[in-house]
């Protein structure tokens, strides 16, 4: 591995979709199938493939304000799913009031307008020792929290993940705009060949420093639900400064709110 880790991009891995999605139906793949448009790899979704996660998915947002499909940016993006790039806080501060953490129990129509929690899943490819991206949205996105429960908890991982394999697959589901399919995490099973496990290892702590490709303003056809809420904010590449600033300033904000509700409290008299 070469030490300019940012000359690097993983090969993502998309399901497609009955909407959209061009470039890997015109090699063959249907609506259900996962496909990498680097290898151009073709995998039937209910088959599905092996990976070893690197890290627990990363979770970030993104709100478009609209619900027609075009080539313009979102309106606004969260890197941590915390705080908008803008600098306000999601969950409390929202200044378009379309925060939404359940995007999977929204219609599709509802989710469209709202900012939802997209995650971001890398992987090794257990079949071709190969990094693999993973993005996981709309109705996919109950998947990626899944995911990080059984990366903590699950007893054949707990936290060492280059021990355990998971089979990711799709899964076809009803939606009020007709058949959509999702991505399923399946159980953890322990990996026993030492030697790949150490390969593993290795390759992981790797791949911690890899930047992770940032997704066009759209992406190339509609490879998640049709809707804009399917593009993810880019992964989160700033210094530990950076971030720490970011953290310090989120403190100073939730302070100054508790502050200002405080002072709006009526007095009572005992």
């Amino acid at each position: 591995m070469p030490e300019n880790y940012g000359d690097l991009a993983i090969p993502e891995i998309k399901l497609v979709q009955n909407v959209g999605g061009d470039e890997a139906k015109q090699v063959g793949a249907k609506p259900g199938d996962f496909y990498c448009a680097i290898t151009q790899e073709i995998i039937p979704g209910e088959k599905g493939f092996e990976i070893v996660v690197v890290k627990p998915a990363h979770k970030n947002r993104t709100y478009w304000g609209t619900t027609d499909i075009s080539d313009d940016p979102p309106v606004c993006a969260s890197n941590d799913g915390i705080m908008s790039v803008a600098g306000d806080i999601c969950a409390t501060a929202c200044p378009y009031k379309a925060f939404n953490d359940a995007p999977y129990m929204l219609s599709p129509t509802e989710r469209r307008a709202k900012c939802t929690p997209n995650y971001n899943v890398i992987g090794i490819k257990v079949s071709d020792m190969m990094p693999v991206l993973i993005r996981c949205s709309g109705i996919s996105s109950m998947a990626a929290k899944e995911l990080n429960t059984l990366l903590k908890f699950h007893k054949n991982i707990k936290g060492q993940y280059f021990k355990a394999k998971i089979r990711v697959s799709a899964i076809k589901k009803k939606t009020a705009s007709g058949e959509a399919f999702a991505i399923k995490f399946g159980d953890p099973e322990p990996i026993t060949d030492n030697v790949i496990m150490a390969e593993l290892k290795e390759q992981m702590a790797q791949l911690v420093n890899v930047e992770m490709p940032a997704p066009p303003e759209l992406p190339e056809g509609q490879t998640q639900e049709p809707g804009p809420d399917n593009v993810i904010a880019p992964f989160d590449t700033r210094t530990d400064t950076a971030k720490l600033d970011d953290t310090q300033r989120l403190a100073a904000q939730v302070k100054e709110k508790l502050a200002q509700e405080k002072s709006t409290l009526p007095k009572m008299d005992f």
